[in-house]
């Protein structure tokens, strides 16, 4: 059976495309090793740059020790073995006094893996010091945030002293030290420290870390995937990789044949800068069809998860399904089994693995902590829920757009979230000095761990993690607030006087601070809602009529 990290590995493959290797003393990719001459000299003369392939006599021992103690990579066996498993690979050997950060990073801003000797011209690490903290620098100001892992390549003794006077260079924390002391590990960044295989010239006491040159590549394969690893990681991967593999099929579908198409749309609508977001949502909508079409969906199947839970249970500390829960209600691998085949759900009780003690007033608390099935902390298993809760229903802002006031906006003001409820054709297009009036609906705050919730945001405060959400749809709880547009005939966030947060301003002055924004449908379903209760019909009947219907 293929385990679950050998899956992983399997999709960071399909993913990986590119590879920088910078180093001062790369092999050359022909040498020739005797004086005598090459047989196909005489055959072929006429070859031009025939010249070019003269032989070198046999270096001498002395010349072989000074080469060994230089610690040379050898280039040609490197890229031959990136390429084998379908990654491009580029050397790029500075010479002594050569300025190569500009070179470097245009190249690492488009490379998957990053690998750096650690002495280039007997600088002590100063160079790798610098081009990872400029690499770094960049990876920062960019808008697209790339996933790094960066291998030290080096024969020099004493890698784990090496990383750690990384780490303080680079200004990473204690805690992105992991139980290996020679890997970092930091949000998007993994460091890693391997020794070239040079025999006695390398004193470092970690065979698993000496990596001959043509076994590099799959190693660091493997690395990056720590970077991936989990079920819903290799989907997302997956389905990059399916976009960029499929790029070609939605350039044909969306082709400059819709050019005038687009033209027209544009010239014959009342708000023509709106129809530039229609063709985002055609995009959009094209790339959802090509991801159902590749089935990437797939890879949360039961045989993946079944490797996940293989490697839950075969852990330092084991897997025990139900000890998380509250109270506790232990598992079996049978019954977990089941139940991720079966569900959770009401109307299937009788074919759950527990029917004589698992009633049905046990199984609502379980299904309410159906997450802590799958660890042994309740606190890791409600902040996953959480977390996929909110991924599900909010709007993830990935660089710095416009934050408007509109449908589905969550704010927070006075101490209490609330939710607007003011419909999106009513958001945009206002009058210059028009004043609007936007209605929201107030949260309350749900605290104890098994209350009613409907929504979970990130924290106004930072580091405080998330918060639960109870919406009560009444309309009496109902309030307004005026706000004047922007020059955009839109209600825009600007950002705080701390540069932290993005705050709306209503006419008094009065700051709302922006938390989050609903996805449309979820925003939809709010509105929807409200409207059920405000179209409620209050009727006179009889009474005992009225019960009989209970």
């Amino acid at each position: 059976m293929t385990t679950f990290k050998e899956k992983i590995d399997d999709i960071v493959l399909d993913f990986l495309e590119t590879a920088v290797v910078v180093d001062d003393d790369p092999q050359p990719f022909s040498r020739r090793t005797t004086d005598e001459s090459d047989p196909m000299d005489e055959r072929t003369p006429a070859i031009r740059g025939a010249e070019q392939y003269k032989l070198e006599a046999s270096p001498t021992v002395e010349a072989l020790e000074a080469e060994q103690q230089d610690h040379p990579l050898n280039a040609k066996g490197l890229t031959d073995a990136f390429a084998d498993i379908g990654i491009v690979c580029c050397v790029i050997a500075p010479e002594r006094d050569c300025e190569i950060q500009p070179r470097f990073l245009k190249a690492a801003a488009r490379a998957d893996l990053i690998v750096l000797d650690w002495e280039i011209h007997r600088d002590g690490g100063e160079t790798a010091r610098r081009l990872l903290r400029a690499m770094l620098v960049q990876d920062g100001r960019a808008k697209r945030k790339r996933l790094r892992f960066v291998a030290i390549y080096s024969g020099q003794d004493d890698l784990a002293q090496k990383i750690e006077d990384l780490r303080k260079h680079l200004e990473l924390p204690e805690s992105s030290k992991t139980s290996d002391p020679l890997t970092l590990m930091h949000d998007n960044l993994r460091i890693g420290a391997f020794n070239k295989p040079l025999g006695s010239s390398s004193a470092d006491d970690t065979p698993a870390r000496h990596v001959a040159e043509v076994d590099l590549p799959r190693r660091l394969v493997s690395e990056f995937a720590h970077l991936t690893d989990g079920i819903v990681p290799a989907v997302t991967l997956a389905a990059l990789t399916a976009i960029r593999n499929d790029t070609h099929r939605v350039l044909l579908a969306l082709s400059s044949r819709l050019d005038l198409g687009y033209l027209g749309h544009r010239a014959v609508s009342p708000y023509p800068d709106d129809t530039q977001g229609h063709v985002v949502d055609m995009v959009s909508a094209e790339i959802g069809s090509m991801l159902s079409e590749a089935d990437v969906g797939g890879l949360a199947d039961i045989t993946m998860i079944d490797a996940w839970l293989q490697r839950a249970r075969a852990a330092d500390a084991p897997l025990q399904s139900g000890s998380a829960l509250e109270p506790r209600f232990d598992f079996s691998h049978e019954d977990i089994d089941k139940i991720l085949a079966v569900g959770l759900s009401d109307d299937l009780l009788e074919h759950h693995t527990k029917p004589n003690v698992l009633n049905e007033k046990k199984l609502k608390r379980v299904r309410k902590q159906a997450a802590n099935l799958f660890t042994n902390n309740p606190t890791e298993g409600d902040s996953s829920a959480d977390q996929f809760s909110m991924r599900m229903a909010v709007r993830t802002i990935y660089s710095t757009p416009s934050r408007i006031l509109r449908l589905g906006t969550i704010v927070h003001h006075e101490d209490q979230y609330m939710v607007c409820v003011q419909p999106r054709c009513d958001s945009v297009r206002i009058k210059k000095d028009d004043l609007r009036s936007f209605p929201f609906l107030p949260f309350d705050m749900a605290s104890e761990r098994d209350s009613q919730y409907e929504m979970v945001v990130e924290c106004t405060d930072p580091g405080s993690g998330l918060v639960r959400l109870r919406l009560r749809i009444k309309p009496y709880r109902l309030v307004g607030f005026p706000f004047l547009p922007e020059d955009t005939g839109k209600v825009e966030a600007k950002h705080s006087s701390d540069g932290r947060t993005w705050v709306f301003g209503d006419t008094s002055e009065t700051t709302f601070t922006w938390v989050a924004e609903l996805k449309p449908e979820f925003g939809q379903r709010v509105a929807v809602s409200l409207a059920a209760e405000i179209a409620r019909v209050g009727l006179s009947e009889s009474e005992q009529l009225r019960l009989s219907q209970d």
